[in-house]
């Protein structure tokens, strides 16, 4: 039970991560965009 909930806790932050680099290059992409 402990294995799985450790597993569900490194997919999440991995998930939250990705999602945040994502939205870091999104807003960089946007910032070079507009002028």
């Amino acid at each position: 039970m402990s294995r799985l909930v450790k597993a569900l806790l490194v997919i999440a932050c991995a998930i939250i991560i990705t999602a945040a680099l994502l939205c870091a290059a999104v807003m960089v992409l946007f910032a070079q965009w507009v002028p």
